[in-house]
């Protein structure tokens, strides 16, 4: 009987198989018990190169190439019981795919088919109870990789129809982590997933464009986690996608989905412990960003149309944050620092801009644009102040409301319904309530509360009103009402406690200025007609004044 040579007994044992095509070589080195290797390489293949190398017992690994010009693939296994599969078919042209296996109960797959252009794919896993598993189908330019270090990692990719496919996928010496790329008809795409050394982490990455050859193709995604239990998603449709995840802590859970035509852009990073943030957008030429610092934050931006930017800043604890846009051309900007804040923007116009600003803690902000072109700004200082805006006019709208340095407790409320309008609300001391409403057009009311438990009232309908007022020191109370056109009230509580002023304009041109500095002083002042004019000065405690021109 013919002696067999070493490496003719290893790929007859391996059942290992070579038919048509050129240069096909196969090798296979077993060290330990029970291990199974299968070589297959057939049909009108050529330039075919595969490797086994199997240390360790129960190893089992399968490689076969089929059709498929300039393929290689390698399979290492040290350990027990681990599994690696590679299948290279039907002309891939210019396929590598190599698997690295170091550990126990490993799982590797490789599936590399049709033409897939200058694919290539790499495992390599170090650790126990892994799962890895590449599968690149039709993709021109894919690459692939997998590196996973630590035990009961599960990595997954699949590049289907993926035209410039790259992507990545490195879980670093945690466990437990899971990571998923689906690369399904995306054009361009670039999709990277790093976790590090925490353990129980998911990120998940879904492209797909399909733009297949025309329109932008800059497709690109990546994923960072640090610490133990986060979630990750990034969805990305149509061309022209960017969006970036970066989470430090435990327990952060981050979502990012983006269905646009061309240009839209995601970047997410918290640092803490159980933070939450959302970016929904859906159009183009789109950007949203969120930063959080600190933990139990929450973050949501949701946006839809053309050229709208959304940024949100959190640092702190238990802060929300809600933006909304649902057209194009808005911008939206929320920053909070401190604990418990919450902010919610939303507009569903065009070109409307919202700035919030909050520090300290259990502040409250809301801002709401249904209109074109109109600009709000939110910003206090201090712990449980609540601020609301209502812009339902269109056109240079302007709002804001500012609570100064360290100040607690005011709630202060402008809505605006016209075009032109121009309101703004200072608030310097604590528990004071300031309301401004208007209805018209071109009008501008100004007020501001000084010390503590204030009150401020201006509510103008008509057109071409001017309302300036001031209510001070402690407990005072300033209500203007103007009903008409052009007219002009300028009401000052300039320094005492306890003053009641009120002025009430209804008709056109009046004008009508109350100064009182002092305490528990009340003056009242109500016009009709027009072209009236009333003026009121007190000085001293316990004043009253009454002034009454016309009639109703």
């Amino acid at each position: 009987m013919k002696k067999l040579l070493p490496l003719a007994v290893a790929v007859a044992l391996a059942s290992g198989t070579a038919y048509a095509g050129t240069n096909n070589e196969a090798t296979v080195d077993q060290d330990g018990n029970n291990n199974s290797a299968t070589i297959d390489q057939a049909l009108l293949s050529q330039d075919n190169t595969a490797s086994i190398v199997q240390d360790g017992n129960d190893n089992d690994s399968t490689v076969t190439q089929s059709n498929t010009s300039e393929a290689q693939a390698s399979s290492y296994q040290e350990g027990g019981e681990n599994t690696s599969t590679i299948l290279q078919a039907t002309y891939t042209s210019g396929s590598v795919a190599e698997v690295s296996s170091v550990g126990n109960g490993n799982s590797a797959s490789i599936t590399q088919e049709l033409y897939n252009g200058d694919a290539q794919a790499s495992v390599n896993q170090l650790g126990d109870d892994n799962i890895a598993t590449i599968d690149q189908n039709d993709g021109t330019g894919a690459i692939s990789t997998i590196d996973q270090e630590g035990n009961g990692n599960n990595a997954t990719i699949d590049n289907y129809w993926s035209d410039f496919a790259n992507a990545s996928i490195d879980q670093y010496s945690g466990n437990a982590n899971t990571a998923l790329i689906d690369q399904d008809d995306s054009d361009g795409a670039t999709a990277e997933i790093s976790q590090g050394l925490g353990d129980g982490n998911s990120a998940t990455i879904n492209q797909n464009t399909g733009s297949f050859s025309y329109g932008p193709e800059d497709t690109f995604a990546s994923i960072a986690q640090e610490g133990n239990g986060n979630i990750a998603l990034i969805d990305q449709g149509n061309l022209a996608n960017y969006a970036t995840v970066d989470q430090a802590g435990d327990s952060n859970n981050a979502t990012v989905n983006q269905m646009a035509s061309s240009a839209s852009s995601s970047m997410v990073s918290q640092t803490g412990n159980g933070n939450s943030a959302v970016t929904d957008q859906s159009g183009a030429d789109q950007a949203a960003e969120v930063t959080q610092s600190g933990d139990m934050n929450d973050a949501t931006v949701n946006q839809s149309g053309l050229e709208n930017f959304a940024s949100v800043s959190q640092s702190g604890m238990g802060n929300i944050s809600l933006l909304s846009q649902f057209d194009l051309s808005n911008e939206a900007t929320v920053a909070q620092t401190g604990n418990s804040n919450a902010s919610t923007v939303t507009q569903t116009d065009t070109d409307n801009i919202a700035d919030v600003l909050q520090e300290g803690n259990g502040n409250s902000a809301v801002i709401s644009q249904a209109n074109e072109g109109n600009l709000a700004t939110i910003d206090q200082d201090g712990n449980g102040n609540i601020a609301q805006i209502d812009q339902l006019g269109s056109t240079s709208g302007k709002a804001s409301i500012t609570v100064s340095f360290n100040d607690n407790n005011n709630t202060s409320n402008i809505v605006q319904n016209g075009v032109m309008n121009d309101a703004s609300i200072t608030n310097y001391g604590s528990g004071a309530t300031a309301d401004i409403i208007q209805t018209g057009d071109n009008n501008i009311a100004e007020g501001e509360t000084w010390g503590n438990d204030t009150m401020l009232t201006i509510t103008q309908t008509g057109n071409g009103n001017y309302a300036y007022g001031d209510s001070s020191s402690d407990m005072s109370d300033v209500d203007i009402t103007q009903l008409g056109d052009n007219n002009d009230a300028t009401v000052e509580s300039w320094w005492g406690e306890g003053n009641d002023l009120d002025v009430y304009q209804q008709g056109s041109d009046l004008t009508a200025t109350v100064y009182t500095n002092g305490d528990f002083n009340t003056a009242t002042v109500t016009q009709y007609e027009s072209f009236n004019s009333a003026t009121v000065n007190q000085f001293g405690d316990n004043n009253v004044a009454v002034v009454t021109q016309g009639q109703l």
